[in-house]
């Protein structure tokens, strides 16, 4: 995307109070560290809370990052407004009670109901890679996965993920490895063509950090409809 404004923020809020925010993050935006002269989504939301705040940017707010999203991934992104829920949040992620679910196009013709994936990780951060191998290795991480098949569309097929670990690049990597490579992964599918990674992050199950409440947030329905569409 050409530029990430203000109005593209506040427009994606999908939930805020005072113990976190739930942002739809636009593809194409990085959570953190974008590079010079582009907005990453921490420094938008804390321009955001900052302005919100104390109607100025000199005051910084305080704002930790839970978990993050591939540059070119779409989805929901939760940020926690304070050290405390930002704790909490984080230990969710550890212990899996946090739930993120992904929905996806994948490029095979006879994707199994579901399954689960399961493979050691080796990171290559001076190619900003994955691979995945059946068995340990040195640096490996262990990454698993469960996927659903929504709908089988010929050659393709409309897949949702629920990840259990939060690995580098860990859905692309592991479908392409067990033959169900993205659709649109310039990284990973090498039929990949030019149309824009087929990956969302649509759905987030979490604890609420203060009330101990049950929460759930969804992207819209009718905002998904190309990854339904035949």
């Amino acid at each position: 995307m050409a530029q990430f404004r203000m109005r593209d923020l506040e427009e994606n809020i999908v939930y805020e109070d005072r113990e976190m925010i739930v942002i739809n993050k636009l593809a194409g935006v990085a959570v953190q560290s974008a590079r010079f002269g582009q907005m990453d989504l921490e420094s938008a939301v804390k321009n955001y809370l900052s302005e919100k705040n104390s109607g100025g940017p000199n005051e910084i707010p305080y704002l930790g990052i839970i978990h993050r999203l591939d540059q070119p991934v779409e989805g929901l992104v939760i940020f926690g407004k304070t050290k405390k829920a930002a704790k909490d949040l984080s230990r969710q992620i550890t212990d899996g009670t946090l739930e993120k679910y992904y929905l996806t196009v994948v490029e095979n013709d006879n994707v199994s109901k579901e399954g689960i994936l399961e493979h050691y990780l080796v990171k290559d951060g001076r190619e900003n890679r994955s691979r995945a191998a059946d068995q340990p290795e040195k640096n490996a991480k262990r990454g698993i996965l469960h996927y659903r098949l929504i709908e089988q569309r010929n050659l393709r097929a409309l897949v949702e993920i629920r990840l259990l670990t939060g690995r580098h690049h860990q859905i692309r990597v592991q479908m392409s490895y067990a033959g169900m490579p993205l659709a649109g992964d310039q990284k990973y599918n090498a039929r990949a063509g030019s149309e824009p990674l087929a990956l969302c992050a649509y759905k987030l199950q979490c604890t609420h950090p203060a009330t101990g409440k049950r929460m759930s947030f969804q992207i819209p329905r009718e905002d998904l409809d190309r990854y339904y569409k035949e």
